[in-house]
């Protein structure tokens, strides 16, 4: 009797069991990756070249230069030539699937020799083995701070000097450099450049909250000017509250100086 009892309870618990039906993901509902691009030279004379991988053969490649004040897409060919300061955005599109995240490049234009001075505030060892001499070597660095192509300096002020030997007009300035926080290498919180009678100054309006994880970033100051020399005052401020290291000095990373 208990036997037919537990049976029939079984039953009865295994008839309300309602299995869902199995769901399939959909192709819409997959994102493709975004697109390999690979730039020869993110500092050029000239020109550079831009390369790139797509994350299916069927994919398309859509570019945009916010640089130039336009969002208007173009498809990517083969290869981009571009000659001139850029700042170009890649997404990969497919009509089956969603389309990827952007792919972000960089690249300007150095078009002015020039000699580099400190005025004060040498770089710190082990980051000047070097020298000053890789500020204008067109080579750019890579996201990791022991990357021997970045020169760092720790200091509430760094001065730089640049002596372009003869007159010449000079469009813009262009700092490239690293941001990484929890490496204690912070963005500056103002750049101020002295040129004959002007002076052009650059207010940093970011936090270290804006900085996620490691990333190269370039601080662009108009000139429009001509120029013999130029001196450079870069400002730090004392780190954050929030961070491990607040209220002391940060790093400032800094791997070329591009003029045009």
């Amino acid at each position: 009797m208990r036997s037919i009892f537990y049976l029939i309870l079984c039953f009865s618990i295994s008839s309300c069991i309602v299995l869902d039906e199995p769901r399939y993901l959909q192709s819409e509902e997959v994102m493709l990756a975004s697109p390999k691009m690979h730039i020869d030279s993110v500092f050029f004379k000239d020109c550079a070249i831009i390369k790139g991988i797509k994350p299916i053969s069927e994919a398309d490649i859509f570019w945009s230069n916010v640089a130039q004040g336009s969002e208007n897409e173009s498809i990517f060919e083969d290869s981009l030539k571009v000659d001139e300061d850029a700042r170009l955005l890649f997404r990969a599109d497919h009509l089956a699937y969603k389309e990827s995240e952007i792919t972000r490049l960089n690249c300007r234009q150095a078009l002015v020799p020039y000699h580099l001075d400190t005025l004060s505030s040498l770089p710190k060892a082990p980051y000047n083995e070097q020298g000053l001499k890789i500020l204008n070597d067109l080579k750019k660095a890579s996201e990791s701070y022991s990357d021997p192509a970045w020169i760092a300096f720790r200091s509430g002020t760094i001065y730089l000097g640049l002596d372009f030997g003869a007159p010449v007009f000079v469009e813009r300035i262009s700092l490239s450099t690293l941001i990484d926080i929890n490496g204690w290498i912070f963005p500056p919180s103002s750049i101020m450049i002295q040129a004959n009678s002007s002076t052009i100054i650059d207010s940093s309006k970011s936090t270290m909250f804006d900085y996620a994880s490691p990333q190269n970033q370039f601080f662009d100051l108009t000139i429009a000017d001509t120029l013999s020399k130029a001196n450079i005052e870069i400002h730090m401020d004392s780190i954050p509250q929030g961070h491990p290291g607040q209220g002391t000095k940060p790093w400032f990373f800094i791997d070329e100086i591009a003029v045009r």
